[in-house]
C-alpha cells in the first residue's frame, strides 16, 4: 500500500490534511481504489500519521477508517452471525439486550471510537441486575470479537474492560442438620 498527502483548501481550517491511501488495482483492472481520510493538524503531523498508517498496514494491523455505528455492527452481527448459528431463545435474549439496552446508551457510538471507559460508564450508570450485567458484557464482548475477526476494529474493547459487573454468588446462611431436615419432612407430611 502506498500513500501521500494533499492540503486541504479549507479556509475554516487552515492545518487540514487528506491522507490519501492506494488501496490497489479495481476489481475488473480499471482504476485504483482509494481511501481519503481527512487530517487536522501540522504537515509534520500528517505526515507522521501516514508513516504509522502505512507501519500498521506493514504489520497487517491496519484497520480501514469506518463510520459504522455500534449500534448499526450489533444489528448487523445479530443478523448475520446469531440468528443463523444459536438457537431461538438465545437469539431473543440477545436481541433484546441490545434493543432495549445497549442500543439506547452505546449504539451512536462509532465502533472504532468505542473505549472500555464507554463500557465501564454504562455499566455504572446501569440499574439492571447484576447478572443482566453480564449478559450485556457477553454480547458486547462477543459482538466485538466478531468484528477484530472481521477486520473492522483494532482490539476487542470489551475484554479490556476492568470494572466488569461481579458474578452474584447466592451464600447459604444456614444448612440444616440430618435432625432439621427429618423434623420438616415429618411436619410437610402432617
Amino acid at each position: 500500500m502506498n500513500g501521500w498527502l494533499k492540503k486541504r483548501d479549507d479556509r475554516k481550517r487552515p492545518d487540514c490534511w487528506s491522507i490519501i491511501l492506494d488501496l490497489g488495482a479495481k476489481p475488473g483492472g480499471k482504476g485504483r481504489r482509494q481511501k481519503w481520510i481527512t487530517f487536522h493538524g501540522t504537515k509534520q503531523e500528517a505526515k507522521k500519521r501516514l508513516r504509522e498508517i502505512l507501519g500498521e498496514h506493514d504489520r497487517g494491523e491496519f484497520v480501514e477508517p469506518s463510520k459504522i455505528t455500534l449500534g448499526d455492527w450489533l444489528d448487523e452481527w445479530l443478523k448475520k452471525a446469531v440468528k443463523p448459528t444459536r438457537n431461538a431463545r438465545t437469539y431473543r435474549t440477545f436481541e433484546v439486550a441490545v434493543r432495549v439496552h445497549l442500543k439506547p446508551k452505546l449504539g451512536a457510538i462509532l465502533l472504532q471510537q468505542l473505549r472500555p471507559l464507554d463500557i465501564e460508564e454504562y455499566y455504572a450508570s446501569s440499574s439492571s441486575a447484576p447478572e443482566t450485567l453480564r449478559l450485556h458484557h457477553t454480547v458486547l464482548s462477543v459482538a466485538l470479537k466478531v468484528a477484530l475477526r472481521d477486520g473492522l476494529v483494532r482490539r476487542n474493547v470489551a475484554a479490556l474492560v476492568t470494572a466488569k459487573p461481579a458474578r452474584v454468588r447466592v451464600r447459604a446462611s444456614h444448612v440444616w442438620t440430618a435432625e432439621e431436615a427429618k423434623a420438616v419432612l415429618v411436619a410437610a407430611k402432617q
